[in-house]
């Protein structure tokens, strides 16, 4: 399932502008965001405060991390992957019409 919506955000076209986080990486992020109850904002401090989170997410101590809009960006393109626009959970199977 994780191969399959990761084809959705696209990897950097051009080499202007910062690189794109890793999405393994951000999603990660959605995991131990939800495991200790945090919010973005929250998620960005912790993530610079707690070595065993840079640890997880394979950041050394002078990477970039991730802001809180960021992380809220890829939470919501993730949601409409997975759940699409239309509100029906997105099984990945074509509905066949009789």
């Amino acid at each position: 399932m994780f191969r399959r919506w990761r084809s959705h955000f696209p990897e950097c076209k051009s080499n202007a502008g910062r690189r794109p986080f890793d999405v393994g990486m951000v999603f990660k992020i959605l995991i131990l965001q939800s495991l200790y109850n945090l919010s973005d904002d929250e998620m960005e401090y912790q993530i610079m405060d707690r070595l065993s989170f840079m640890r997880f997410l394979g950041l050394d101590l002078d990477s970039r991390v991730p802001d809180a809009k960021t992380i809220w960006l890829f939470r919501s393109k993730m949601a409409i992957e997975l759940v699409g626009e239309t509100g029906e959970p997105n099984t990945g199977k074509e509905k066949v019409e009789d």
